[in-house]
């Protein structure tokens, strides 16, 4: 039986043993042979470079950062918005205030726009 491409890809992806029947199909096939140089040379690779060891607790620890995390509120976002103003523009707090009122007049005027002038046109 003569093996698909497609059935001896999957095989070197999953890493398994390949037969003999495979083997000759990779020598034989130049798609397939590329395949699994590129698969040998990254398994190399990353039994080679990545002797790292993951702490005992990392799971719980990033559990209880998960779990740690709440919504955030409404208010909470207005105050990070607000810093964000804050530390981008390099503005005192008496700035950011007047920022945000031309930022309140500035929706007005629209409001005021879209109330006075295009809905009147539309009805």
């Amino acid at each position: 039986m003569n093996l698909s491409c497609t059935q001896v890809q999957e095989e070197i992806a999953w890493g398994k043993n390949l037969t003999e029947e495979a083997q000759s199909h990779i020598f034989g096939c130049i798609n397939c042979g590329k395949l699994a140089l590129e698969f040998t040379t990254l398994d190399a690779l990353v039994n080679r470079d990545l002797d790292i060891e993951i702490p005992l607790d990392f799971v719980e620890r990033v559990m209880l950062r998960i779990e740690g995390k709440e919504m955030i509120s409404t208010s909470e976002w207005s105050s990070r918005f607000a810093d964000w103003i804050q530390l981008s523009l390099g503005l005192r707090p008496v700035q950011l205030g007047m920022v945000y009122a031309a930022v309140l007049i500035a929706f007005l005027n629209v409001f005021r726009f879209v109330m006075g002038v295009i809905l009147p046109a539309v009805t």
